[in-house]
């Protein structure tokens, strides 16, 4: 059998499934170093192999992105918000947004939203969904 192949069964992957597809595709797109750099990249975060393998299982396609993409998604929710990493890749779609047009401005009107409330009520619950919500 080809190498990737039986590494993505090897890994778990339901051959049944689109996701297995999507992985394959993705697995012959990137070549063992830029696979590499993309799995240190998200690692340098604190991020162990079994939660980025997890996301890699949910939505392989987020590995097309660029270790430099990555960096800039992690930095922004860990840096700027406050996230832990492994919610992110918990929702691994996040990485496929452009910050500047849609994670910035939600973070915006909640961060107003927030110092309101805070002002008016001293209380604020909110969802940590609330950037990724359309």
């Amino acid at each position: 059998m080809k190498p990737n192949l039986q590494l993505l069964l090897d890994s778990g992957f339901d051959p049944s499934k689109y996701n297995f597809y999507v992985a394959l595709l993705v697995k012959r797109a990137i070549s063992k170093s830029q696979w590499d750099a993309k799995v240190d990249a998200l690692k340098s975060w604190g991020c162990s192999q079994d939660v980025i393998f997890y996301a890699v299982k949910k939505r392989p396609n987020f590995m097309l992105r660029s270790p430099e993409k990555l960096n800039a998604v992690m930095w922004f929710w860990v840096k700027e918000l406050g996230w832990d990493p492994s919610l992110l890749l918990a929702a691994p779609d996040l990485f496929g947004f452009s910050i500047e047009k849609r994670f910035i401005p939600r973070a915006s009107v909640v961060s107003y939203i927030k110092g309101r409330m805070l002002a008016s009520s001293g209380a604020w619950v909110g969802c940590q969904n609330t950037f990724c919500c359309n």
